[in-house]
């Protein structure tokens, strides 16, 4: 089965949302460098799959994903984080609560690529089937 999907990656570093759209540019790759840009996409779009910065500046993608879960439940299944601050024991315990996959940065593509199929996988799995 081949993969395909709309995805959006948050991330304040430019150079790191233009190395994660080559990674994925076989999908739809969106990005977005700060939360409102995000946060206003995801309220009237739809993605398969929602890969944010756990920092962004001053601001937090945790902050983000637990706003726009309330909102848009589903959303829960399709995020996976990054961060180069998931070490911080406050982060990752915060990290380990959400349920959501998260790769430290910097991570192997491979492992990348593996959660970014786990979690298209999941919502292909879901889909109802057409008759």
């Amino acid at each position: 089965m081949k993969l395909s999907g709309r995805i959006l990656v948050i991330d304040d570093d430019a150079s790191f949302g233009r190395a994660i759209r080559r990674i994925l540019n076989v999908f739809d790759v969106t990005t977005c460098s700060t939360l409102d840009a995000a946060r206003s996409r995801l309220l009237i779009e739809n993605f398969d799959v929602v890969v944010s910065d756990v920092q962004l500046g001053q601001d937090s993608g945790l902050d983000l994903f637990e706003e726009l879960v309330i909102r848009r439940p589903e959303l829960a299944a399709r995020y996976v984080f990054i961060s180069g601050a998931a070490g911080e024991p406050e982060t990752r315990a915060r990290l380990v609560r959400t349920g959501v996959p998260f790769l430290s940065k910097p991570f192997k593509v491979g492992e990348f690529t593996e959660a970014i199929a786990w979690i298209l996988a999941q919502r292909y799995a879901m889909a109802p089937r057409k008759e």
